[in-house]
């Protein structure tokens, strides 16, 4: 949550995102990166901490969405604007955020791109990628939404949420039968009782 982020100055960057980019901002439509961690410089830079193999797309784009008050909010990033500090880490200037009052504001917030804008190189997917896919089993049928994915030493475990239920499950690729990735769709093969052990 920003402080003191006036409800004019979000209209202000929804409204002339939407005159430039002539679309709206979906939370259905994007993907977290990572988040910013800190301020870094009296100039209003803050670290961003973002996921494996992302940096291929901070470098192409020109706007990230901060999550305000559960709502997602353009930020402009100006050319040079972005200075890389490791593989998971970066240095950003946003525009209209030039002091270190202003950088607290926004420390803390969770940092978007839409899904369309991922650049993927030959790594594999990262796992914040996974979100809002669609999920099914070929025996029980749809199982709903991926909530949440956690990577434990490199074996993923989803959150899949329907009506308000939840379902953890483990995410081998064995399960996976296919993956739509334009329709953002998943058929799972789950052995028999590991969906009901979340009952």
């Amino acid at each position: 949550m920003i402080k003191n982020l006036k409800a004019t100055e979000i209209i202000r960057r929804l409204s002339y995102f939407y005159t430039i980019m002539k679309k709206e901002i979906l939370k259905s439509d994007c993907v977290q990166l990572g988040y910013i961690r800190k301020p870094h410089a009296l100039s209003g830079e803050v670290e961003l901490v973002f996921d494996p193999g992302m940096d291929l797309t901070l470098e192409e784009i020109e706007w990230v969405f901060l999550d305000i008050e559960n709502g997602l909010v353009p930020f402009f990033i100006p050319e040079e604007g972005l200075r890389f500090k490791s593989d998971t880490s970066a240095y950003i200037h946003f525009e209209d955020i030039d002091n270190q009052e202003s950088a607290k504001r926004i420390t803390g917030c969770k940092v978007f791109v839409f899904q369309e804008d991922i650049v993927q190189g030959e790594e594999e997917l990262t796992p914040s990628y996974l979100l809002n896919f669609k999920v099914a089993d070929q025996t029980q049928g749809d199982l709903g939404v991926i909530t949440e994915v956690n990577d434990y030493s490199g074996n993923l475990v989803v959150t899949v949420e329907k009506e308000g239920k939840e379902i953890i499950l483990p995410l081998a690729d064995e399960l996976i039968i296919s993956m739509d990735e334009k329709k953002r769709e998943m058929l799972l093969d789950c052995p028999e009782g590991l969906i009901e052990l979340n009952d």
